[in-house]
């Protein structure tokens, strides 16, 4: 269950869920995970990954949510909208969507289960894939992202995220500088040729392990939202903001303490002018055990939680 933390926290969690699974035998019917929000005019578009299992395997595919004030979220009737023909034990493990020139682009990334009992086998890399579309609903055909390297780590997961500012295309992520993480950020004219990477170690935004993180522009600074993990069993959500995109500061909402799931966390968060909502999974345990890490898991549901901005803005 999630850490609700001390009862003086600002951040109110939702009695609903934001997103939950569909009816068994459908292609969402186990877990809802990783998310992308676009605000498109008044509205707002989700792109989530539903994860459905069968007999033999588990497939995962990419759908869109719709709200009109980021709280309460419409499936899409003809979902999935991304579909993916993945070969059997790959999955998509993040995805992130950005509305650029006129269209929306995609980035997502597959992974392979390590099924192998050979010690000395390693787990295949991660694969970063692209796809196009002009209404977010159809998609043209999806294909490896090219021009740019992503290094990547047995310790580090690849969760890139992208977002469009004027004529450039965006792409921050997880990597990797001198055998330490860093985080990543390069640029693009053409959604195409990207530029070499900028890289800031981590250990100088925080001393503790970060897994994953989301960039958002806002206005003259950057937004950088991170899962940080403390121990094995528990990790926060933390948010800090920089003029430059470098010197990250504590001063947007209060970090939100969870559990560590074995969903590999992506976080996701909309900022409004009454505050911020913040967006995550949340593993369904069959039982729990003492370590989570051997709990079973019978699925995943899509919460998210509520700071006024009261909380985190000085009058």
């Amino acid at each position: 269950m999630i850490v609700s933390g001390a009862e003086s926290s600002p951040w109110k969690i939702d009695a609903q869920p934001a997103l939950a699974p569909g009816e068994i035998g459908s292609w969402d019917d186990f877990a809802i995970t990783n998310i992308a929000i676009l605000k498109t005019g008044e509205r707002f578009a989700m792109f989530y990954t539903g994860v459905a299992l069968t007999s033999d395997a588990r497939t995962s595919t990419i759908g869109i949510a719709r709200s009109g004030d980021g709280v309460a979220w419409r499936k899409h009737d003809d979902n999935p909208v991304l579909g993916l023909d993945l070969p059997p034990h790959e999955y998509v493990s993040s995805v992130s969507v950005a509305k650029w020139k006129d269209e929306f682009r995609a980035v997502y990334v597959v992974e392979r289960e390590f099924t192998s009992t050979a010690a000395d086998e390693k787990k295949p890399p991660p694969r970063v894939m692209t796809a196009r579309s002009e209404g977010g609903t159809i998609w043209q055909q999806a294909r490896n992202l090219s021009g740019v390297s992503f290094d990547p780590s047995e310790s580090v997961e690849l969760r890139p995220c992208i977002y469009a500012d004027s004529d450039l295309l965006h792409m921050w992520w997880i990597g990797v500088s001198e055998n330490k993480p860093a985080l990543c950020h390069s640029v693009s004219r053409d959604g195409e040729n990207w530029s070499k990477p900028n890289l800031q170690p981590m250990r100088e935004i925080d001393s503790r392990e970060i897994s994953s993180v989301r960039v958002y522009p806002s206005g003259d600074f950057t937004i950088l939202v991170y899962v940080a993990e403390d121990h094995p069993n528990h990790a926060s959500i933390a948010t800090k903001v920089a003029r430059d995109a470098r010197s990250w500061v504590a001063k947007g909402p209060p970090e939100f303490p969870i559990e560590r799931s074995a969903w590999h966390l992506v976080p996701e968060m909309i900022l409004k002018s009454d505050g911020a909502r913040l967006f995550y999974t949340e593993p369904l345990y069959l039982g729990r055990a003492a370590d989570w890490r051997k709990s079973a898991i019978r699925g995943a549901i899509l919460r998210t939680a509520f700071c006024p901005k009261s909380a985190y803005v000085e009058n």
